[in-house]
């Protein structure tokens, strides 16, 4: 009769034989090893007695199982951010003088061109009224030129002509005055004086009427035209700077801060208050090492640090150079219209896809289990029995995980590898199926995949408990490609 017996090779496979007493001595050490909580009782005996118990024929495992699925596996970058007024501004008075009158409060909602508050400058005010004055002095004068020859002047004109003419014919019918003859020398000599003068006379009030009575010249409208101009332009300068007293909105908002109050003195670079626009973002810093993976328009998640509230949102813009500080640089998120939760100052994080992986091959989570350090699988052959199969896990949820190593449509066992090895008969009791995508966040630049890390059991065995987590080797910081190569789960105890 043999006397041996089989001890556990790696991975729980059979190895080489041992004497009955040798076998002993591994049990002795299996006992003792899995009294004192090490937990690695699978790892040496990989529980034995009961194999050996049960072997090719006993009652089989009851087990659940799923189907590894062919999905996309998106990777994501956490962040942590601020909401901010898409628009933010801080009012400033166009001019200088006394508040007036403030029309508005926090909180108020105002819309664009809405007067916010007045500030009075009695300077500028006179300076207006003195300028409107000559404004109308120049009109007046240009108004009175155009008009042409009042009736009056005409009048007056007309009479000084007639008074000439009366006063030439007197000067004629004097004596000497006319061509008479019998006049002495000396007497037609001043009569003749007398009707020279009064011909002259008649002829400067004929002209004079006539340029009473003319229309006004081209030449004379075009200086008074032009002096108009001139005080207009003055007067639009100072009517300017007075429309400034009324401070109005830029866009319409709500009134985030107000500072000044009436009867305060401000200058064109006092503070009076902020106004934030209807839109809103969010400003989240990403180290240098992270800038690459964030592009404009990705996809992009916001969501409340408890989790209460999530809405989709799109990277809008990525900052060009750093904060001189901080040394990251900013990335703003636009969320969907739908946020109305979200509120200027308040804290989120977000998640912006880095990138998508279609045909990866996802499995339950709770599939994936830590037998000496290396992530495997048990896989469900023909004929109902299990193996175990090497696998990489790479993105994960916490619920779903990609792995490599493993083929779409194999089934995995997700609950049930207590005491199963290799070669084990099982009976499926439920099968489940993961979802067709998977997305996990990377923080820091780590992406880590849930692995079951294998504990003892009260009677010896080994239980797959879901506490262990294997940090991908292969993920650096900055990177989201997933726990490629991940360890680190099956450490003992």
């Amino acid at each position: 009769m043999d006397d041996s017996v089989p001890v556990g090779g790696p991975g729980g496979g059979r190895g080489r034989r041992l004497t009955s007493s040798a076998a002993k001595v591994v049990a002795a050490v299996v006992l003792a090893v899995v009294a004192a909580g090490a937990g690695t009782a699978y790892a040496v005996g990989r529980g034995h007695h009961r194999h050996k118990a049960q072997g090719a024929r006993g009652a089989p495992n009851t087990v659940q199982v799923a189907t590894a699925a062919s999905g996309v596996a998106v990777s994501e970058l956490s962040l942590s951010g601020t909401v901010s007024s898409a628009q933010s501004i801080t009012v400033v008075p166009g001019v200088a003088g006394q508040v007036a009158s403030v029309a508005v409060a926090v909180g108020q909602a105002v819309q664009a061109g809405q007067v916010l508050m007045r500030v009075a400058n009695p300077v500028l005010e006179a300076q207006l009224t003195e300028a409107q004055a000559a404004v109308a002095t120049a009109q007046a004068k240009v108004a009175a030129a155009a008009a042409g020859p009042s009736p009056q002047a005409v009048a007056v004109a007309q009479a000084e002509v007639a008074k000439a003419q009366v006063a030439l014919q007197a000067a004629e019918q004097a004596p000497g005055g006319g061509s008479q003859a019998g006049s002495s020398s000396g007497g037609s000599s001043q009569a003749a004086a007398a009707v020279g003068e009064a011909q002259a006379a008649l002829a400067l009030a004929q002209a004079q009427a006539a340029q009473a009575e003319a229309p006004p010249a081209a030449s004379t409208l075009a200086p008074l035209q032009a002096a108009v101009t001139q005080a207009s332009d003055a007067e639009a300068v100072v009517d300017a700077q007075v429309a400034q007293e009324a401070v109005t909105a830029p866009f319409a908002g709500t009134v985030a801060s107000l500072s000044a109050v009436v009867g305060e003195q401000v200058t064109p670079t006092s503070t009076l208050l902020s106004l934030d626009g209807a839109g809103i973002s969010v400003q989240a810093p990403v180290a240098e090492q992270d800038l690459g993976l964030v592009r404009s328009g990705e996809t992009a998640s916001i969501s409340q640090p408890d989790g209460s509230a999530s809405v989709p949102a799109s990277v809008s813009e990525v900052a060009p150079a750093a904060n001189p500080s901080s040394l990251t640089f900013s990335v703003t998120l636009t969320p969907d219209a739908s946020a109305t939760w979200l509120a200027p100052g308040e804290a989120v994080t977000a998640s912006v896809v880095t990138s998508r992986t279609p045909g990866a091959v996802l499995v339950p989570s709770s599939a994936v289990v830590s037998i000496n350090g290396h992530p495997q699988v048990f896989v469900v052959h023909a004929g109902h029995t299990v193996g175990l199969v090497d696998v990489t896990p790479g993105i994960s949820d916490g619920t779903t995980t990609a792995v490599t190593g493993l083929g779409a449509g194999s089934e995995v066992v997700t609950l049930g590898q207590t005491y199963l090895a290799p070669g084990d008969r099982v009976r499926v009791t439920e099968r489940v199926s993961p979802p067709a995508t998977v997305a996990g966040s990377s923080i820091g630049g780590l992406l880590t995949a849930p692995v079951a890390s294998p504990t003892t059991g009260a009677k010896g065995g080994r239980t797959a408990g879901a506490s262990g987590t294997a940090a991908g080797a292969g993920a650096s910081s900055g990177t989201s490609t997933g726990a490629g190569g991940g360890r680190g789960g099956g450490k003992k105890g």
